[in-house]
């Protein structure tokens, strides 16, 4: 979820604390809505996201997965689904979705060119968070989120090498 919603690779803590959240939800409730909810909305979330606009926010989702703009079709139907969600209406068709829920849909029904993208972008991400795990080096800040956000950015299904930023980090 940290590639899909951040942009970016998870930090050890956030990706330990994450993942016990949404194991327990699943356990007690067979859901992870409530945790999903959560992430979506945290201070990292806010301070970086918070006041762009659908438009923006749908654009970014697909950038930092897909490596590339939505189509326009996508782009109005997954607006609507916002919309429904944020605005419920009894004429509104759309079926209602979060934002982090729609970055999980989008996870799921991937085509076969943007699942291979967006597993190159997870797979680069898994392989900082290892290494710096493995090093002891420290990734926090602006700086540090930045950096790793750019690496993942020029990752794809063409280049898949994150070596050079991760290297700088340890």
């Amino acid at each position: 979820m940290y590639v899909a919603y951040y942009g970016r690779p998870a930090d050890r803590k956030g990706q330990l604390r994450w993942a016990t959240e949404f194991d327990v939800e699943l356990d007690a409730f067979e859901t992870t809505s409530i945790t999903l909810a959560r992430f979506g909305t945290s201070t990292e979330y806010q301070n970086s996201f918070g006041n762009l606009t659908q438009e923006q926010l749908i654009t970014g989702l697909y950038r930092q997965m897909f490596s590339r703009n939505p189509e326009p079709q996508a782009l109005v139907g997954w607006a609507a689904r916002l919309d429904a969600e944020s605005n419920p209406s009894p004429d509104n068709e759309a079926v209602p979705v979060t934002l982090p829920g729609m970055a999980y849909e989008l996870s799921v029904v991937a085509g076969p060119n943007d699942a291979k993208t967006f597993a190159a972008k997870v797979a680069a991400a898994d392989a900082f968070t290892a290494a710096i795990e493995s090093s002891g080096a420290v990734y926090a800040g602006p700086d540090a989120v930045a950096t790793t956000q750019a690496m993942l950015a020029a990752v794809d299904r063409e280049n898949t090498d994150a070596s050079t930023v991760i290297e700088a980090f340890v």
